[in-house]
């Protein structure tokens, strides 16, 4: 299975940086500000929270925008791209990945679960908008 998005190693490897998937590719948690109603400060405020984890505690941290375009309004390609970041942020194979969404959940749940025996680097996940999936 494809992403269809380009994750550079770098942003996801590293516990004091986090990456911010918007449903249009990668972007940095820096420079959220601006004016706007109470949803808008929200979504400034989630990734400042994410960076501050990260660098508080050390965490890998993923960092998600749902239903802000078609391509993350899928649950199940946030559960692909949320597996695919957490393999690869602790550099363990990425499991099989099947397309359908309870299996895909069962797998995600497993690979979560299996983290703490595997390192020592706590895990933070932030999402908005879940309300705003499709399936």
């Amino acid at each position: 299975l494809s992403l269809g998005k380009t994750v550079h190693r770098a942003s996801i490897t590293s516990p004091a940086h986090s990456l911010v998937d918007t449903g249009r590719g990668a972007a940095s948690t820096k420079g959220a500000g601006g004016g706007g109603s109470c949803g808008a400060a929200k979504k400034r405020a989630l990734p400042l929270s994410a960076a501050a984890t990260a660098q508080w505690s050390g965490a890998v941290v993923a960092v998600r925008y749902c239903g802000t375009s078609l391509r993350s309004s899928s649950a199940t390609r946030l559960l692909l791209s949320l597996c695919a970041q957490i393999a690869a942020a602790y550099d363990t194979p990425c499991p099989s990945l099947p397309e359908d969404l309870v299996d895909l959940a069962a797998v995600f749940a497993g690979l979560v679960l299996s983290l703490p025996s595997r390192a020592h680097t706590p895990l933070a996940i932030f999402i908005d908008g879940v309300d705003q999936l499709s399936d």
